[in-house]
Parts: structure tokens; sequence; C-alpha cells
């Protein structure tokens, strides 16, 4: 999953998804006009989430807006288009140039 990026001219706020079989990327859409979604990016962390029922979540976090804005907001996506912006408890968490990890843990049922 890749998701926004600079270009050494633009920052991008597109989600791609790559087939690995067919070795081929697939541009996801939002869902609608009016569906809320990431602004451009680069220098962000993204972590791909595979859930119980084979859905896939991608978790979006932080980076470098429009003029070299730090970002703190944190996003859920997912690859039908659908965005939601996550209200976290805590301090603001202004990152960018970060990495991150995601672990998936199963109660075993």
């Amino acid at each position: 999953v890749l998701f926004g990026g600079y270009n050494g001219d633009k920052i991008f706020d597109g989600l791609w998804l790559l087939d690995v079989e067919r070795k081929a990327w697939s541009y996801i859409v939002p869902s609608s006009p009016l569906q809320l979604w990431p602004q451009a990016r680069s220098d962000h962390t993204v972590c791909t989430m595979v859930c119980e029922d084979g859905e896939i979540k991608v978790l979006l976090l932080g980076g470098q807006g429009d003029g070299g804005k730090v970002l703190s907001d944190c996003w859920m996506l997912d690859v039908s288009g659908k965005g939601e912006k996550l209200t976290l408890d805590g301090e603001t968490f202004c990152r960018w140039g970060h990495s991150a990890g995601c672990v998936m843990l199963s109660d075993g049922t």
C-alpha cells in the first residue's frame, strides 16, 4: 500500500494498492466525492492490516503537508475508498519522517 508522497515538485494524496501476483498498481478512488479523505502529504507512516474477515485496512499517521506543515492527524482507510479520521486521546502527535509497525492480535477464537 502506498499513500501520498512527494516527487520533488508536488505532494500527493492518492492511495495505491500493489497486486504482487499481477505486478500492477491499482489506484483506490475515494468512495464518493463527499468522502472525508486525508490531505496530501509526505514523510508519513502507513501501516497495512488484514482483518480477520480479510478486509484490508490502512492506518495513516502524520507527515508533512503543504508548505512543510507538520501534521498530527490519524486516519483509517480501506481499499474500497472509505476513510475515517480517528480521534485519539492524549497529547497532539505531530510527527514526520517516522516509521511504525502494526501488530494484529487475536484471542484465538
